[in-house]
Order: C-alpha cells, then sequence, then structure tokens
C-alpha cells in the first residue's frame, strides 16, 4: 500500500505557525522580566530564561519562513498580507532584513493565469 504524501506547506501553515510561536513568546516575556520579578519576590530562573530564548527564537524562524513565503495565489497573499498587518498593528515593527523578506516575496509572486 503506498503511503500517503504530505500536503505541501501553505501560507495558512506559516501564518499559524507564526501565530502559535508569537503566543508562546508572549506568555515567556513576563516570566523574564527581572522587574515585575522583584515585585513579586521571586527571582528569574533558569528554566524560565530558556524558555524565553527558545520562544524568542521560534517566533523569529516562524516570522522568517513567513515573510519569505511566496504564496501559492492571490488568495493566500491577500491573507499573508492581511495577518502582517494586524501583526504590526499591536506594535511589532519589522527590521530592514524583514523588510527585505516580505517585500522580495512580493516581487516573485506571479498569479496564477486562468486562460
Amino acid at each position: 500500500m503506498p503511503s500517503p504524501t504530505a500536503a505541501p506547506e501553505t501560507t495558512y501553515h506559516r501564518i499559524a505557525d507564526h501565530a502559535a510561536a508569537f503566543a508562546r513568546f508572549e506568555a515567556a516575556c513576563p516570566l523574564v522580566d527581572t522587574t515585575a520579578a522583584a515585585q513579586e519576590g521571586r527571582k528569574v530562573t533558569q528554566a524560565q530564561q530558556q524558555e524565553y530564548d527558545e520562544a524568542e527564537e521560534a517566533e523569529r524562524v516562524t516570522l522568517v519562513a513567513l515573510l519569505s513565503d511566496v504564496p501559492p495565489n492571490t488568495v493566500q497573499l491577500r491573507r499573508k498580507v492581511r495577518y502582517l498587518l494586524m501583526h504590526m498593528q499591536d506594535g511589532n515593527d519589522f527590521n530592514r532584513e524583514e523588510q527585505e523578506l516580505f517585500l522580495t516575496s512580493l516581487l516573485v509572486f506571479s498569479p496564477p493565469s486562468y486562460a
């Protein structure tokens, strides 16, 4: 019996991956806030710092994957742009490298022709 092949990754998967990684990162931020920790009478543990570091890296990796993703069609391109606009409205700016990745993905995008 042939093994089933995995469906190709889509822009939707990349959005979902980033949303999950970003939520993990946001949850880890208060854990390593030394001012809050001092006010709460606790110290930042090595495990909390490690969780933060891993969450930050996962967020960065998934953001780069999303920014450089070239959607297969206009619908997914529009969804990608909407998600990134929403992400930016929450105060998350993109650095120059991230902007270049995104703009390059737009240059490479080629909508399918239905001739």
